[in-house]
């Protein structure tokens, strides 16, 4: 059977049967959306490698050594031996 004759076979096949084409495509388009529902996309790429691949304990080691919690902005906090120093225009405060 050639592409040609296939092609025809079902253009007549679709034209003779449009509710039942109708009725396919609609119940196909209807699964599809269902089960679209379900998919999900996660830019965590650890899903794809096992615990002890080698790629990822060494992009874990350098996450460790580079990205933390170190790099967050907090200020200092003083040591309960330094007091702070007063200033002339601040209240007095108790010691």
């Amino acid at each position: 059977m050639s592409m040609e004759q296939l092609a025809q076979g079902w253009g007549q096949f679709v034209t003779r049967h449009r509710l039942l084409t109708l009725a396919v495509s609609l119940a196909v388009t209807v699964c599809a959306a269902l089960g679209g529902q379900h998919l999900s996309f996660t830019n965590d790429y650890r899903t794809f490698f096992t615990g002890d691949d080698p790629h990822l304990l060494a992009f874990e080691n350098l996450q460790d050594t580079y990205v933390g919690y170190s790099t967050e902005s907090d200020p200092p906090i003083p040591r309960q031996s330094d007091p702070p120093i007063p200033r002339e225009s601040d209240p007095p405060f108790p010691r």
